[in-house]
């Protein structure tokens, strides 16, 4: 049997901005059929409908919006970066100068590592975020609609017929998947095997059904499912209401009412389009969800500007993952049949910070890598044959239109975003590590404007 074992992106000898899909195809990792949305088409959240009135009105008034944003946050292994990095953004909200102030914080996928799990929320978001003092909004990454491929991720459906049997479908290719209601999670490395044979026990219900908290008299009646895909991220950001949930538990921080799993989120300013890559390598986005997109690029306001959110990234230089050229296909089709091109372009699932510069019919696009948000495993940057590292700027070889202006393979960290009618300012921050004072400020170690009329950058 040959080895079989990822290749660093490359291992050709030159240095590559994105790579097609892997020969090699894990079983583990596949698409996963999307939930059903809570909200209707075409999937709009305002901020208005979470922020006050008078928070909006001192927005339109300032001129100005900021907000930050960043990826890949999960704190496992050492949480203690993903901490660090939450301190330092809290510290934005101490400005004297009030348009620098975050509005909210956009997630940009992978909130919790490594399958989305409910019972890792308090943890990995609601613990590390508590006093973080303004709304959450997100997209899932691959991680958060991974679904463990053992048995430890089997749930109990207690009552069935509060879904009334029915199906439903969503970006699923039309195929139908169960939507079980009141699920309740369990370890089922032992129990597992009680529920699909009694015969083994004498006929009796064991020790380990006795255990499971509510558990019914009926449980040897009860069969087992898997968690849907995306049903914790679902529970805390696309909620029908705005309440504190049981993932929660004792911070005071509400769910949020995000539509569907990719969304549109209108703001003073600015529209976020978020899009949905799934969990494949390299993303997949099918039909239903794509033709969706090229509606909302058709339909965004022209005096906003227009931001595109997507996981999987199209371009990075990593020497772990690289850019997904299937992404960026996908998203330039887009472009094309909309005709319409988005001012600037965020993605994570790279740990690191990378900014691009992407010259695109005769507009320069940024496009940013911020997946840097806290996971402990930083990704290092390619470097060239002669095993130097790269200097910025630098033109990448594998293109003719993209510059890679900046990076920071070293730090975590987080971007404040401003936006106006007339520009859009960028920064990245980095964090102190874990060694270093926690309540060191962060430190600016990137900056650009896109000026929104000229669609160049300086």
């Amino acid at each position: 049997m040959n080895e079989m074992y990822r290749k660093r992106p490359n291992s050709l000898g030159t240095i590559a901005s994105s790579i097609s899909t892997p020969d090699i195809v894990n079983p583990n990792i596949q698409f996963e059929d999307l939930p059903t949305p809570v909200g209707k088409p075409p999937y709009h959240l305002s901020l208005s409908q979470i922020l006050t009135t008078e928070e909006i009105n001192r927005i339109h008034e300032s001129g100005a919006i900021s907000f930050h944003i960043v990826g890949d946050t999960g704190g496992t292994k050492k949480p203690e970066n993903q901490k660090i990095v939450e301190m330092a953004m809290e510290y934005d909200f101490k400005h004297k100068d009030k348009t620098k102030i975050p509005s909210f914080f956009y997630h940009l996928g992978d909130v919790i590592y490594k399958f989305g799990e409910a019972s890792q929320y308090y943890s990995q978001f609601y613990e590390p975020y508590q006093y973080y003092p303004a709304p959450i909004f997100a997209i899932p990454g691959n991680k958060d609609g991974s679904i463990r491929k053992s048995g430890s991720n089997i749930v109990l459906d207690y009552d069935k017929s509060k879904n009334n049997g029915k199906t439903h479908t969503n970006d699923n290719n039309n195929k139908s998947i169960s939507n079980p209601a009141n699920l309740a999670t369990v370890n089922t490395s032992t129990t597992n095997k009680t529920l699909s044979d009694k015969s083994k026990n004498n006929g009796k219900n064991s020790n380990n059904n006795k255990s499971i908290p509510g558990n019914p008299d009926t449980i040897n009646k009860i069969e087992p499912y898997k968690v849907p895909s995306l049903k914790a991220f679902m529970d805390n950001f696309c909620a029908k209401t705005q309440h504190i949930g049981p993932d929660a538990e004792d911070v005071n921080r509400s769910t949020m009412i995000q539509p569907n799993v990719y969304w549109t989120l209108e703001a003073p300013f600015l529209n976020i389009v978020g899009l949905y890559s799934n969990v494949p390598d390299g993303g997949e986005i099918r039909d239903p969800q794509f033709n969706w997109f090229v509606e909302e690029l058709k339909n965004a306001p022209t005096d906003k500007a227009l931001i595109v959110c997507v996981h999987h990234t199209p371009f990075a230089v990593d020497d772990k993952r690289s850019g997904s050229e299937y992404i960026l296909n996908r998203l330039d089709s887009a472009f094309q049949i909309s005709d319409r091109i988005p001012d600037i372009i965020f993605a994570g699932h790279v740990h690191n910070y990378q900014r691009f510069t992407r010259t695109f019919d005769g507009r320069e696009i940024p496009y940013l890598v911020a997946g840097m948000g806290g996971h402990w495993d930083l990704n290092y940057m390619q470097k060239h044959q002669d095993d130097t590292a790269i200097e910025v700027p630098y033109k990448v070889p594998d293109r003719e239109d993209l510059i890679l202006e900046n990076y920071c393979d070293n730090r975590h960290g987080f971007m404040r975003i401003q936006v106006t009618s007339k520009k859009i300012i960028g920064k990245f921050f980095a964090a102190s590590r874990s060694h270093e004072s926690w309540r060191k400020p962060s430190k600016k170690l990137d900056e650009f404007e896109l000026d929104l009329q000229k669609h160049k950058i300086k």
